[in-house]
């Protein structure tokens, strides 16, 4: 075999591996490039929604439908139900990334599940209220889904719960429904899969049918939290459940469980 023909077969076999090296750096480059349009959306989302917040010139002004009559919309969300009124609320866990709208569609949950919050195709989603659950009237139990991505945003945070020493720094959940602001106090961290999230109902269970089923919730969350929180947990308060993807082991799922905190 002449040199120039062995030549030609050693570059045959270096094209795959180039080709290969190509199309993951293009890759990477686009999974950045994702990560970091999504960051600068949400973040002029942010500025929108705590601008108007603070805006002493911002006023309520009255909607009819999204929660069966005529009510009144907190200031700060004046500017983004304008751009999209699928928005439901804000939720924020200070000191955390967690800091989103949520959007709320009674009629398809999972709208905003691969949704951007303008209405396109977007892999981080906007968080969103499950399936079954109300804002106005509230039901007892409101569930939130947002996506674990790997850049460590939207609900990647959750999972630093599975220590306890983070939940002592960032117990508190803020969340905002277009009407009222509320906050809640995380009482389980729960590093669970789908079946057996399902099966303590961490995403069925939304009314209680009286105090015996409440409690029998409650004993459930208890037993499968990762530890103790000692907060008291009792029947008629309202709950707030935020659930992720996590990857410790198949259909993994990590869920935090918290009570709204009254004066």
């Amino acid at each position: 075999m002449s040199k120039k023909n062995s030549k030609h077969i050693r570059l045959l076999f270096l094209i795959p591996p180039l080709l290969l090296l190509l199309f993951s750096g293009y890759k990477v480059i686009s999974i950045l490039y994702q990560s970091y349009g999504a960051q600068q959306d949400f973040s002029k989302l942010s500025n929108r929604y705590y601008q108007a917040g603070t805006n002493s010139d911002a006023s309520e002004h009255d909607e009819s439908g999204k929660a069966g009559g005529s009510v009144t919309i907190l200031p700060q969300f004046n500017d983004l139900i304008s751009q999209n009124n699928d928005i439901g609320g804000w939720i924020r866990i200070e000191g955390t990334a967690v800091d989103y709208p949520v959007m709320y569609t009674p009629d398809e949950p999972q709208k905003y599940l691969h949704k951007a919050f303008d209405g396109t195709y977007s892999i981080y989603g906007v968080p969103f209220v499950g399936a079954g659950c109300s804002l106005s009237p509230r039901s007892e139990n409101v569930v939130i889904y947002g996506h674990h991505m790997n850049d460590g945003t939207m609900f990647a945070t959750l999972v630093n719960y599975a220590e306890k020493s983070y939940w002592e720094k960032h117990p508190v959940i803020e969340f905002s429904t277009l009407y009222e602001s509320h906050q809640y106090e995380i009482f389980a961290a729960v590093s669970t899969d789908i079946q057996s999230a399902e099966s303590i109902r961490c995403y069925s269970f939304i009314n209680s049918a009286n105090e015996a089923d409440f409690n029998s919730f409650i004993d459930g969350i208890h037993n499968a939290a990762l530890y103790d929180t000692g907060v008291d947990v009792k029947y008629g308060d309202c709950l707030l459940t935020l659930s992720t993807c996590a990857y410790h082991t198949e259909n993994g799922r990590f869920v935090l469980i918290a009570k709204e905190l009254t004066d």
